[in-house]
């Protein structure tokens, strides 16, 4: 018999979100979400919606105007017997702050990476961080990797700017990427998890790519976020653009949601 697992909705309103999982693994998260919106009413669980969005892994992340909103909500997922079978509401721990290391050979494994950077830095202690995953250099043959860092490591590494590795001085910084859907640009959610239509991240339209675009710039993010919460966000940029208001909104929530032991 194949394993149940749970979707988990998660209510967020920075801070106040939780998510939801469902006990079906081939439950999309567009399903859960089109369950939780046809079996509970906000009207009646007395509670303000700011946004509900898709997640990786099937979940639902679901963000409340208030603290009080959130618990309620929370609760009225929980102790509703036809959803609480299917569906688990909760607020999602914080996670340990993230460090990119920049320009890594390719022959580094991930573990020898750890081993290496644990003997070679006297400020970080093998049990104080993990090494994560790898992206790609625009450098030939090169490297970056992420790390995940204890609070109590992760102020004095920054500091530093730069870390040993080898016969090397490594540049580091804090990792704040949020999760990007490249299909449809939004966030929340990564391509392979999307079911909506492929648009053009520099004007938001679709039937062609980014670079056969003859539009001018309009971003989708920051157009969509001015219509549903009456925002004045700038949208004469490319989705992709660093400084897209959306983007810095999407980071300073990953912020909210990371542990630097404050």
């Amino acid at each position: 018999m194949a394993a149940i697992w749970r979707h988990f909705v998660i209510v967020s309103s920075v801070p106040y979100w939780f998510s939801l999982p469902s006990l079906d693994t081939n439950c999309s998260s567009e399903e859960v979400k089109d369950t939780l919106q046809k079996a509970l009413n906000p009207s009646n669980v007395k509670v303000g919606i700011k946004n509900v969005r898709k997640l990786a892994k099937n979940g639902v992340a679901v963000e409340c105007n208030s603290r009080k909103d959130l618990e309620a909500l929370i609760k009225g997922v929980n102790t509703d017997a036809g959803l609480s079978s299917t569906l688990e509401a909760k607020i999602p721990a914080k996670k340990f702050p993230r460090v990119i290391i920049y320009n890594v050979d390719d022959s580094i494994s991930q573990e020898t990476l750890g081993t290496n950077l644990a003997s070679q830095n006297e400020q970080l202690k093998r049990e104080d961080f993990k090494v994560l995953f790898n992206l790609k250099s625009k450098n030939q043959g090169k490297s970056h990797w992420v790390i995940e860092v204890r609070p109590k490591a992760f102020r004095p590494l920054l500091r530093k700017k730069k870390i040993y590795h080898e016969w090397q001085r490594l540049s580091i910084r804090e990792f704040l990427r949020p999760t990007r859907c490249y299909k449809c640009n939004h966030f929340g959610h990564i391509s392979s998890n999307c079911s909506a239509n492929e648009n053009c991240p520099n004007c938001g339209q679709e039937g062609h790519k980014m670079a056969d675009c003859s539009q001018a710039p309009r971003c989708i993010n920051c157009d969509d976020a001015n219509k549903k919460f009456k925002l004045g966000y700038e949208i004469d940029h490319a989705a992709s653009d660093a400084n897209c208001s959306s983007l810095q909104h999407q980071i300073q929530l990953l912020i909210n949601r990371t542990d630097y032991g404050r």
